[in-house]
């Protein structure tokens, strides 16, 4: 692929938010963009690059006899009180909503207790 026809352009300098080396490569290089903290958007070389390494990760553990698995974003309510965590972090931060059957559901990941009350 050219990169005269790529969707995103590279950049000449590097963003003034980039602390982190790789992370100003990538973004210079059109892999990812910042959303907003601490989530980005994969662009089309960085989405190619991801599923080359899941393919990859994905073999040898298919090797070594893994399984693979995926869990729902959503998670009961049971373990984030069981740890605490549920009390701990602060609206905003993580959505909580009850489901139309009364039971409460929390986040499955990405959710941090930075900004917690």
């Amino acid at each position: 692929m050219r990169f005269s026809r790529l969707f995103a352009r590279t950049l000449r300098e590097a963003p003034a938010d980039a602390d982190v080396a790789s992370h100003r490569l990538l973004v210079r290089a059109a892999f990812m963009r910042r959303l907003m903290a601490g989530v980005y958007t994969m662009l089309p070389l960085g989405f190619r690059t991801m599923r080359k390494v899941e393919r990859i990760v994905r073999e040898e553990m298919d090797a070594a006899g893994a399984e693979e698995m995926r869990m729902p974003i959503i998670l009961p309510a049971e373990p984030w009180k069981a740890t605490g965590r549920w009390d701990a972090y602060g609206e905003g931060t993580c959505t909580r909503s009850s489901g139309s059957i009364g039971t409460n559901a929390g986040p499955g990941s990405g959710c941090s207790a930075a900004g917690s009350s």
